[in-house]
């Protein structure tokens, strides 16, 4: 199944399709992550604007798709 972190539609799509299958959610695991390879001053707005988006939004996206579905579930964020 794809899932695009970047795209709200395509991660509550992908929450639908799991819980109308498996009938719930017990875990959520958040592990997509981008990073620039330069320091923050070397990075432009736009660079960083993508960082954001993908880390940041795109994790609250996940968490928020599928707390819509569920009272209770884990999450586990992977930062490496």
């Amino acid at each position: 199944m794809r899932l695009d972190v970047n795209d709200n539609s395509s991660t509550k799509d992908a929450i639908t399709k799991i819980v109308s299958e498996k009938g719930r959610i017990d875990i959520v695991v958040n592990n997509a992550d981008y990073g620039l390879a330069c320091g923050l001053e070397d990075a432009s707005m736009e660079e960083i604007k993508s960082q954001f988006e993908t880390n940041l939004f795109g994790l609250m996206s996940n968490i928020g798709s599928s707390s819509n579905n569920e009272k209770e579930f884990w999450c586990i964020v992977v930062k490496y």
